[in-house]
């Protein structure tokens, strides 16, 4: 029955659960789920994955953990064990209580485990399975995989958040919801719905038990997905957005540390270069972390990539399927046989910076600009050019609500000479204030007093931006005329905080509400003003922005706008 072992058929508790599921007929236009059952899948994934821990929330029978023959924990309000859970396990521990019960218990502190292989199967509603789907991450090993029940209806009541026992016995609630929810807020993650018996399996892969996005949307999350019904959502988006894929029960998939989706291509690999002038200078230029931080958003989304300063451009031992400038300074090398993209976040300080990047731009398959108006540009001379923005580190840059903020910061070096300073630091004196400097070449200048330090290592940057109460930035002329925004606007904001700059034309429009542009003293004033006397609706508004951009403007946004572009480059060679 349903591929499922002779073990468990024996069992009357779980043969009279098979062949109930086995007579389930989906309304119509829902989808037959089979012929495999979900066991067949997970009894898979353990031969594959060779699991050295396993963790499932929802034991009931004991069924499903029948199948684990490593360390194992289950979790379950009230065992009713007909199966034999023992087995060969070296050790098994049950917990009679709630997940978050179990989350939250002195055993779990004390045992402090790590998992490989997590089966979720417990209560059905959504909020519940994102709260143990977000727990169970955060102890998964790195090749962990989770799987979730239950995530296919076979009807509109099935799919309820209220079970009506007079109109179904089928209930999974409105799990569904929450494959939906992981496709939007974490895009990072490889997911594919499995198409087994009786409501599917998601097998979830790409685990970041770092990754604390849907902690920060947590609440959010619930406010907006709690009153949607299916029969609002629509079955045949939800079907779309499902992607329910065949169980291939030869192929091995699920038990290789591969992209789970079919539609992912195999690893490919960037090479990603920098203008860093040495090894040795790294740590001090913003482009390095800013390759870095996208380097990793690049590998969550299965790409392999390589960060190079440099003197490091022409390393023959790095392979990859594309170059990829940062910046594109000083001079690219020439045509290595494979795909060549640009991506400009900055324009250079001069005009002959400027013409200089345009005829690099020139020589690339694609060029990818922080600007739209320079895309443009670039477009008008009949270059290939698209638009993608600055970025920032989700993991370094996130709003804290409950942080108290005070001061003004500027972190950046003083580029002016002698006693002169920035644009915006001679707004911020000549309007009585004096603000906190971070960077090299302030000492000599009327700030030299507030200079607290020559250099913020980068990991200590959300820090400063979380505890500020403004963060203040400037723009070369050359990045006004061209229509770049610094990248510190995008880090600030994206820990909530406001921003006091000079007049910028291209400040992306979701932006302005938070960022006050200036062009005179009073102007200055008139920020620190409106920001010392915010309202609870905007201090609400700022933080609800910085959530909003992690889906934007995060480097894991770009990563997977940057696994389309390189898709579609090695589609043309």
């Amino acid at each position: 029955m349903f591929g499922v072992r002779d073990d468990l058929l024996k069992l009357p508790g779980i043969r009279r659960k098979l062949r109930g599921e086995s007579r389930i007929v989906p309304e119509e236009g829902f989808p037959r789920m089979g012929p495999d059952h979900y066991f067949t899948l997970l009894e898979r994934m353990h031969r594959e994955l060779k699991p050295k821990t396993y963790f499932e929330i929802g034991t009931e029978s004991g069924a499903s953990l029948h199948l684990s023959q490593c360390t194992s924990y289950a979790v379950d309000p009230t065992f009713r064990l007909a199966a034999d859970v023992t087995g060969t396990k070296p050790e098994l521990y049950l917990f009679q209580g709630t997940s978050d019960e179990f989350f939250e218990s002195d055993m779990l502190r004390r045992m402090d485990p790590s998992f490989d292989l997590a089966f979720l199967d417990g209560m059905h509603l959504f909020e519940f399975l994102l709260r143990d789907f977000m727990n169970s991450e955060k102890r998964m090993t790195p090749t962990g995989c989770i799987a979730m029940h239950d995530c296919v209806p076979m009807s509109m009541a099935a799919a309820d958040r209220d079970w009506d026992k007079t109109v179904t016995r089928q209930w999974v609630g409105d799990v569904w919801k929450v494959v939906l929810i992981l496709r939007k807020y974490r895009p990072d993650l490889y997911m594919e719905v499995v198409n087994v018996a009786p409501s599917g399996l998601v097998v979830v892969r790409n685990l970041d038990p770092t990754n604390s996005i849907l902690d920060t949307e947590y609440d959010r999350i619930v406010r907006d997905w709690s009153k949607l019904s299916l029969a609002d959502y629509g079955l045949p988006r939800l079907l779309d957005d499902l992607d329910i894929q065949p169980n291939d029960t030869n192929d091995g998939q699920h038990g290789e540390p591969v992209p789970a989706r079919r539609k992912t291509q195999k690893a490919r690999s960037i090479a990603i270069k920098t203008a860093v002038k040495s090894r040795r200078q790294r740590r001090y230029w913003g482009d390095w972390h800013f390759a870095l931080s996208f380097s990793e958003a690049l590998e969550r989304q299965g790409i392999n990539s390589h960060v190079q300063c440099l003197p490091e451009w022409e390393e023959s031992s790095v392979e990859a399927d594309l170059d990829l400038f940062i910046l594109g300074a000083p001079s690219m090398p020439a045509p290595s046989g494979r795909p060549r993209v640009l991506w400009l976040i900055y324009p250079g300080k001069t005009e002959g910076d400027v013409a200089r990047i345009m005829r690099e731009a020139a020589s690339s398959d694609l060029v990818l600009v922080a600007s739209e108006s320079f895309a443009t540009k670039l477009r008008g001379l009949g270059l290939n050019a698209e638009v993608l923005h600055q970025a920032f580190d989700p993991n370094k840059m996130f709003p804290d609500p409950s942080r108290r903020r005070e001061g003004f910061h500027f972190v950046g070096s003083n580029y002016s000479r002698g006693d002169r300073m920035r644009p915006i630091a001679e707004m911020a004196v000549e309007a009585g204030h004096y603000p906190n400097v971070y960077g090299p070449r302030w000492a000599a200048t009327p700030l030299g007093e507030k200079l607290v330090a020559d250099y913020v290592p980068n990991d200590e940057l959300g820090d400063l931006y979380r505890g500020a109460e403004a963060i203040l930035c400037d723009h070369l002329p050359s990045m006004r005329e061209n229509g770049f925004i610094s990248n510190r606007i995008f880090d600030a904001l994206a820990c909530g905080t406001p921003v006091i700059c000079d007049d910028v034309d291209a400040l992306l429009p979701e932006f302005r509400p938070f960022v006050y542009c200036c062009r005179t003293a009073k102007e200055f004033s008139d920020a620190v003003d409106a920001i010392r006397n915010e309202g609870e609706e905007k201090r609400r508004s700022r933080f609800e922005h910085a959530q909003d951009m992690v889906l934007k403007h995060s480097f894991v946004a770009r990563a997977k706008a940057m696994t389309d572009i390189l898709t579609a480059l090695l589609e043309k060679k």
